[in-house]
């Protein structure tokens, strides 16, 4: 990350403090140079203004460039490097949790999502600003990715995070291939799996006590997506099916009548032949008592896979 540099403009009411290079400096920590640029507004309570196009980022008033360094790193601390591992190469993902919005930062190094603290100012601008992914961050990602398979980051790496042609460590998937293999080879597999118990307690408590796991776990599962959108879009059609039925349901009391209009607002958001809509349904749809709701439930279910069968049956 180049060192953050500042600029004082103006004089009196109009004095103001630029920073030349916040979009290089955001760029190395994958963040919309926004983001940080605001930080230092809510902190200094100060207001800021961006122009993107000609990559200007301002913060009203006069502010040393150590001071914006040390907000900087606190900025880096609370939205960037990971809560587990303290590696920066994470990613922020908004996840909606009924009404709610959490942030969250996932880490492509350890595999942790790990929580931001929803209470700092910056969380409302974010949420209302969410950070784009553009196909140019998949492209590095996967760059970033590859070269950490070999333990370090290449440094004949081009500027979008892909190895150069002719490059010493430009080696060949089949090379790559035949690494792992031959280092799978070496490990002694009794040794892995001696230690593992391959039983599972199938007593009432044990089976009760994984339900609660499992329920607790599918609480914060955003309702699956399709092709035609992220699994995060609210917006999508299963999104919206999932949340009409857990409004609609304690309004119809009777399940069968209930089950006529699940169907009918499914052929609404013309999903009638998606394979996803049975998966959304069975999320949606059955509580504690599926095993009394499937009776009624189970014609929905044909209607949907009928067409789907319909639709891919080669006849």
């Amino acid at each position: 990350m180049p060192l953050l540099t500042t600029k004082i403009e103006g004089k009196g009411n109009g004095i103001k403090t630029v920073v030349p290079n916040m979009a290089d400096v955001a760029r190395a920590l994958s963040r919309p140079p926004t983001y940080p640029t605001k930080f230092f507004g809510c902190e200094l309570g100060a207001q800021t203004s961006f122009d993107e196009k000609n990559e200007r980022y301002i913060v009203n008033g006069a502010h040393n460039a150590d001071r914006l360094r040390e907000l900087l790193d606190q900025f880096i601390e609370k939205f960037v490097l990971c809560k587990s591992c303290k590696n920066p190469e994470t990613d922020l993902v908004i996840i909606k949790n009924g009404r709610t919005e959490v942030i969250i930062r996932d880490c492509k190094a350890c595999g942790e999502r790990t929580d931001i603290d929803m209470r700092h100012k910056l969380i409302t601008f974010i949420l209302k600003n969410p950070p784009v992914k553009t196909k140019k961050d998949k492209k590095q990602n996967a760059g970033t990715a590859a070269a950490s398979v070999g333990g370090s980051t290449s440094p004949t790496e081009n500027r979008d995070g892909e190895v150069a042609d002719g490059a010493p460590g430009a080696d060949s998937d089949d090379e790559l291939t035949k690494k792992i293999k031959a280092e799978a080879a070496e490990l002694n597999p009794e040794t892995t799996i001696a230690g593992e118990d391959w039983a599972a307690d199938t007593s009432p408590e044990a089976v009760k006590q994984r339900m609660k796991v499992l329920e607790g776990n599918m609480a914060t599962v955003t309702i699956v997506g399709d092709d035609e959108g992220s699994d995060e879009d609210v917006n999508s059609p299963y999104s919206v099916l999932g949340k009409w039925v857990e409004e609609s349901r304690d309004e119809i009391d009777d399940r069968k009548t209930f089950a006529v209009e699940v169907f009918k607002k499914v052929q609404e958001l013309g999903i009638e032949k998606k394979h996803k809509a049975v998966l959304v349904l069975m999320q949606a749809l059955f509580t504690d008592e599926a095993v009394a709701e499937i009776k009624d439930y189970l014609p929905i279910f044909k209607k949907v896979c009928l067409f789907f069968l319909a639709l891919t049956s080669p006849n």
